[in-house]
């Protein structure tokens, strides 16, 4: 079961792991009981990201510089029942992988769509993981770029060759000036 962003909820739902945790079963409103046993529960937030990415280039030192501010906000009994595993900022060269195959994926898309090459030029992958400036975003920043910034003029030109009834023989996916481009041809 995963309850994202769990600092968000009603401190109640917290409450409801005692019963979890300790008796394996959950009893509803009702009184129905609701077998726990084989439940994985996972819980995410996003208490103390500061302090990771404070400690992201010495992690050994992160539970122990972490603890505090979970116990500002969970019990300690309830604390105590966890595994915290915390989740470190992507770097540049995972960001960048992460580009890189998003990339490839709409060149393949292109590809099959246009039957056409596609070309991607050097300087976009980094031009796009450089824009992604909030650390705090992980990836999901990557596709926003994607989406807002450089499929826009790619789009734009697809449209006008294909309005103008002229065959697709090439699509060229860069970056000139720090704008996206799309050349067409």
């Amino acid at each position: 079961m995963l309850l994202d962003e769990v600092e968000k909820a009603h401190p109640e739902v917290l409450n409801l792991f005692y019963q979890a945790f300790d008796k394996g079963e959950l009893a509803d409103g009702e009184g129905r009981l609701i077998d726990c046993k084989n439940v994985v529960f996972f819980l995410t937030s996003n208490l103390g990201y500061q302090t990771i990415v404070t400690h992201a280039e010495a992690p050994e030192k992160i539970e122990e510089a972490l603890y505090p501010e979970l116990a500002n906000f969970f019990k300690p009994a309830l604390l105590a029942r966890m595994e915290v595993v915390p989740y470190l900022p992507l770097g540049e060269d995972t960001l960048n992988r992460i580009v890189a195959d998003k990339l490839q994926r709409l060149a393949d898309q292109i590809k099959a769509r246009y039957h056409t090459e596609v070309e991607l030029e050097a300087g976009l992958v980094e031009a796009i993981r450089s824009r992604a400036t909030r650390s705090e975003n992980g990836a999901r920043m990557l596709e926003s770029i994607i989406e807002g910034e450089l499929l826009p003029p790619v789009s734009l030109a697809l449209l006008e060759k294909l309005a103008a009834r002229e065959p697709v023989t090439k699509v060229t996916l860069g970056v000139n000036e720090k704008k996206f481009t799309g050349i067409v041809a």
